[in-house]
């Protein structure tokens, strides 16, 4: 199981972390978490909620984070294709 993200997608101050783990099973799992930056007191600190003026931002991050998790998948297909 990695701790690590496979990649971070970012538009602005609004971030798509992506993570990649596997199932008991051996399949591989996919998730994303949604974060806003923003400076406090000089130092930058994240938070997880979105007002709605950030919404179509997070909407487009999330279909690249779902085109990316496609991506990854085929290329993991591919990968085992060839072994």
């Amino acid at each position: 199981m990695s701790n690590q993200p496979i990649t971070k997608l970012k538009d602005g101050l609004i971030s798509a972390t992506i993570w990649k783990n596997q199932t008991e099973n051996g399949k591989d799992h996919y998730s994303v978490t949604f974060s806003r930056s923003y400076l406090k007191n000089d130092e930058w600190r994240e938070a997880f909620s979105f007002s709605g003026s950030e919404l179509l931002r997070l909407a487009r991050l999330s279909q690249a984070a779902y085109d990316e998790i496609e991506r990854q998948k085929q290329q993991s297909a591919s990968l085992a294709d060839t072994a």
